[in-house]
């Protein structure tokens, strides 16, 4: 089963999310462009530094997207090794406690229960883990926790591992900031022994202390300035709530998918333990709620995979945790690999299922990475050098420079990052009017997504501009002419 979802995420089309980061470390590292000052971003840096080894370490365009993969699938390690390692931590530490073995199944790996929950998440939840920030933040707090949970019984290395411990969290948080819901996850009681927080004066100051020279160093180390931080989190904050949004889906996935396999097992466990277990896994799953809420209310009108991926992480961690309560409570192993099996099945039903609907349907989608390299090949080649393109990322080459300061369209509203630029106060930002953007560089390859650059009159006339010097090319429109 873990083999198999490797094989995916290291094979799958980097989709929307992917094709925008991989684009941006693109153009700081051959396009020699600076972000915020030549072009428009509202992400945090920290991934556009990971992908952009690939380039300073002489890597060529051809592989580009395979180094994104690549990312990808050493974070999905991170996340398999990271969970057994803290699932066998926790058995042992619980055989301690308690003075007996039973906190392992048998030919069951630790950690078991939490990676199959991960990954089903990732089948269900398509593009969850992809080339963007969340997936560098996943790993990142994974191995944190490990660091953290192993410092309770081992005294001669604490303080190295405390301190790598609030460094990695650091990472987390710079990669994705809706990481820092989190915090807490430090907080949880882990011991029976103490039920309803766990919290030691000299662990939490050298956790915090890394943690803050960390966030330090790389502020002053990275080209993004304090100030480019504070604009990022203002923007992204006021970009979630423009346009329509798809609140009432995504949230009905969260809570209903989400919630229900982790608090199942909770409850199961309720009814076996004693009071001091029941109390830690109330606790628990009262955090798991609270980072629900304030995950959906920072999520504005737009609830997607991503947002929720701190959720996953924690319910992941937390059922690695739980695992070893249900060997102790006497929970048959069966249940487990009853769990095992229908998880792989469900996984590759829904990737048949797609893959299957997508063929029936004739849709223009890229399934695989090597389809999108295909594509991507044939139209660059196709293009005369030098030219841009206005394009949004499902469909973007690349490897190619925008004919817009706001280049990357987002199709799920029209002109939302227009009017959220026109909207923000701080700061007078560059015009954003992508019908004049055409009119003035007439861009050889521009989305098919009209309703997404204009509405109104301005709609119409970008259409009567397309249709006098543009002709439909693939999946988007291609100039009739070269300048």
């Amino acid at each position: 089963m873990v083999v198999t979802w490797l094989l995916i995420i290291s094979l799958q089309d980097p989709s929307y999310d992917g094709i925008w980061h991989l684009h941006v470390a693109w153009l700081i590292e051959k396009g020699e462009l600076i972000p915020f000052e030549d072009f428009f971003e509202h992400h945090t840096p920290l991934l556009w530094d990971v992908l952009g080894l690939y380039f300073r370490l002489g890597g060529s365009e051809s592989f580009f997207l395979v180094f994104g993969n690549a990312v990808v699938l050493f974070c999905g390690l991170c996340v398999v090794i990271g969970f057994y390692h803290i699932g066998r931590h926790h058995a042992k530490g619980h055989c301690e406690v308690h003075g007996n073995n039973s906190a392992q199944y048998e030919n069951i790996p630790p950690g078991m229960l939490g990676t199959m929950f991960f990954i089903l998440a990732d089948g269900v939840a398509a593009h969850l883990f992809i080339p963007r920030p969340e997936t560098l933040s996943t790993a990142f707090c994974v191995g944190s926790f490990y660091y953290w949970i192993t410092t309770r019984n081992n005294a001669s290395q604490s303080t190295l591992r405390l301190g790598l411990s609030g460094a990695l969290f650091s990472l987390a948080v710079l990669a994705s900031p809706r990481f820092l819901v989190l915090a807490g996850l430090f907080l949880l009681p882990t011991d029976t022994r103490y039920p309803w927080i766990d919290f030691n004066l000299r662990r939490m100051t050298v956790f915090v202390s890394s943690f803050s020279l960390t966030i330090v160093f790389y502020l002053f180390a990275s080209p993004v300035t304090l100030d480019q931080f504070r604009f990022i989190f203002s923007f992204s904050s006021l970009l979630q709530r423009i346009g329509e949004g798809n609140q009432s889906a995504s949230l009905f996935f969260v809570v209903g998918f989400v919630a229900l396999l982790p608090l199942t097992l909770l409850g199961i466990l309720l009814s076996r333990l004693e009071l001091n277990s029941r109390i830690q896994i109330l606790v628990c799953t009262s955090y798991v709620f609270l980072v629900l809420l304030v995950l959906y209310l920072a999520s504005g009108q737009y609830v997607y995979a991503q947002s929720a991926s701190p959720l996953f992480v924690l319910l992941g961690l937390l059922l690695v945790l739980v695992q070893n309560q249900l060997a102790t409570a006497g929970i048959g192993r069966d249940i487990l690999f009853a769990t095992c099996i229908a998880t792989w099945v469900l996984l590759f039903s829904i990737r048949l299922t797609i893959y299957t609907v997508v063929n029936s349907l004739d849709l223009p989608a890229n399934l695989t990475i090597f389809d999108r390299l295909g594509d991507i090949s044939t139209d660059l080649t196709a293009m005369p050098e030098g030219e841009r393109v206005l394009l949004s990322p499902p469909e973007h080459l690349i490897f190619v420079q925008d004919a817009s300061f706001y280049g990357l369209i987002l199709v799920d509203s029209p002109e939302r990052i227009c009017v959220a630029a026109r909207r923000y106060q701080s700061i007078t930002l560059p015009p954003c009017d992508y019908v004049a953007d055409i009119e003035n560089n007439l861009p050889y390859y521009v989305t098919r997504q009209l309703d997404s650059l204009a509405t109104g009159s301005r709609l119409a006339r970008l259409k009567l501009l397309i249709k006098e010097k543009y002709v439909p090319y693939r999946g988007y429109y291609r100039r009739t002419y070269n300048q």
